[in-house]
């Protein structure tokens, strides 16, 4: 049990070796680290944002609110690894960034498309998550634009977005190792920034139709269009990483900021 969130937390041992804590109890997430997964209990939440969000998206009204319930569900800790990527899917991996000194393999999986992500997944003996699911976990019990609040500055003190600089030119900075942000309220890690995360549904302007799928069938991403994408990324300004914020791709899109996190259901 976690002592902060007082949810359980569970680790997959064909994924990688056992995790360890730190001396502030915050499990450390190194190159050879299994996926580390968090039991929520699931529930009804609001969904999108509302008029009052002064950062909402209304292009083609894709952050309409309304109400989700989800069942209760593992959810990733951390974002998938390139070590727990690596041991999972074998074959080579991206290139490490040369900017980062001490890149290793504790860093975020980058670089990889929806079949990618879904394959990886379901090795591991989940899936990737339906954006319900997603958003649930990412807002961890909040209302506001980010899970820390109101405040712009303070989405970015915890999470690796890009900047706007003096000059008013954008300015994009570099991922972090998985374990390095400040959790969320259920123990989550980077659900705002770092890699944007694949999610299992086919992208739709009013939320699509929320099938419940019993499991999952790589035909069913590939024939997915237009995928859907959450968090935001090192890449981006912080108002696109918010809680509601959706993302929209081709699923064939791979690059630097294209990462993942996995769920499991509970049997």
């Amino acid at each position: 049990e976690n002592g902060a969130t007082k949810f359980w937390e569970f680790w997959l041992p064909a994924t990688g070796s056992l995790p360890v804590s730190d001396a502030t109890g915050e499990l450390k997430i190194d190159a050879e680290t299994a996926v580390v997964l968090v039991l929520l209990p699931g529930g009804e939440f609001t969904m999108g944002s509302g008029p009052d969000d002064p950062f909402r998206n209304e292009t083609d009204g894709n952050e309409v609110e309304h109400q989700e319930r989800v069942a209760a569900f593992y959810a990733g800790k951390h974002e998938i690894t390139r070590g727990q990527y690596r041991r999972m899917m074998g074959g080579p991996i991206p290139a490490p960034f040369k900017s980062i000194a001490d890149y290793d393999d504790g860093w975020p999986m980058h670089s990889i498309n929806l079949a990618a992500a879904t394959r990886c997944a379901v090795i591991m003996g989940g899936r990737l998550p339906q954006e319900a699911e997603w958003e649930y976990a990412c807002r961890a019990g909040t209302q506001s634009p980010w899970w820390t609040g109101e405040s712009q500055k303070d989405a970015e003190r915890v999470a690796s977005f890009g900047r706007f600089g003096g000059s008013g030119g954008f300015v994009g900075s570099d991922p972090r190792r998985v374990d390095s942000g400040l959790p969320n309220p259920f123990g989550l890690v980077h659900t705002h920034g770092n890699v944007v995360e694949w999610c299992w549904d086919e992208y739709s302007k009013d939320y699509g139709e929320r099938t419940k799928r019993t499991g999952v069938i790589l035909t069913d991403i590939e024939s997915i269009k237009v995928g859907v994408l959450r968090g935001g990324s090192a890449g981006v300004p912080s108002t696109f990483g918010r809680s509601a914020y959706r993302t929209f791709a081709s699923p064939d899109l791979a690059n630097w900021c294209t990462g993942m996190r996995i769920v499991i259901d509970v049997e």
